[in-house]
């Protein structure tokens, strides 16, 4: 007997609906109006690391973006447009077998209920390249959609800095504090591992994923998060280290 996938697109998308971090979010807003889209790239990503059997290959997983905010056409005659300063995106996953919901990004417990669907899932870590694009679906889907903060080179890390910067300082201040950063960072180009990175260990890989944080105008780090992966899939986070600054 084989196992299809059970519950349709809409199905899917009616549980994350009635989803209580998808409510919570509507009441914050105080709207009942959200955006739900499917996102099929994700999907796919999953389903790279997915383990095929012939005669039961199925996406496991539906996964959807949520938004409160933009604009809703309620009819012919009636459009709105809801700018909330409380504007949140969540990511919610559905398996497709199981109908289970996995809160993602934006929600609480996001980490465990990803462990949980990779599981739900039966993913299959094989390769030094698999093990890259666990440890990049894990950052994206648990703490970065946009993959906005993921640097993958000095270069592109100058530039968010940059950004950062003039973001939040008029431009000619900011154009000093960036300089500044500049002349005393500008050593360790050459001196990370950016981006993804995974090497094979006995009973399976050792993977990390840069990326940066900064708060308004706080000091600007640059992080390394390192997860224990087995072929199987389960994980455990194993630390962060901070690249830069360095202590």
């Amino acid at each position: 007997m084989f196992c299809f996938a059970q519950i349709s697109e809409p199905e899917a998308r009616h549980l994350v609906e009635s989803n209580e971090c998808v409510k919570n979010i509507s009441f914050k807003s105080n709207s009942n109006l959200l955006r739900i889209s499917r996102n099929e790239d994700f999907e796919n990503q999953v389903f790279r690391l997915q383990k095929r059997v012939l005669g039961d290959i199925h996406k496991g997983v539906y996964i959807y973006e949520v938004y409160n905010t933009g604009f809703f056409v309620l009819s012919p005659n009636e459009v709105v447009s809801i700018d909330s300063t409380r504007e949140r995106k969540l990511l919610i996953a559905v398996s497709s077998v199981t109908s289970k919901v996995y809160p993602l990004y934006g929600c609480p417990n996001a980490e465990q209920n990803f462990s949980e669907l990779i599981k739900n899932v039966n993913v299959l870590i094989n390769s030094t390249f698999e093990a890259e694009s666990f440890v990049l679906l894990h950052y994206t889907l648990v703490d970065d959609p946009e993959r906005q903060r993921w640097i993958i080179n000095f270069r592109q890390f100058k530039h968010e800095v940059e950004n950062h910067f003039f973001d939040y300082f008029p431009p000619k201040e900011a154009n000093i504090r960036y300089t500044a950063w500049i002349n005393k960072n500008r050593r360790y180009e050459n001196a990370f591992q950016f981006g993804t990175f995974a090497k094979k260990q006995s009973n399976g890989y050792l993977a990390s994923v840069t990326y940066f944080t900064g708060e308004a105008k706080g000091e600007i780090t640059l992080k390394k998060e390192n997860i224990f992966i087995l072929v199987n899939g389960e994980y455990n986070i194993k630390n962060i280290d901070v690249l830069i600054p360095i202590k």
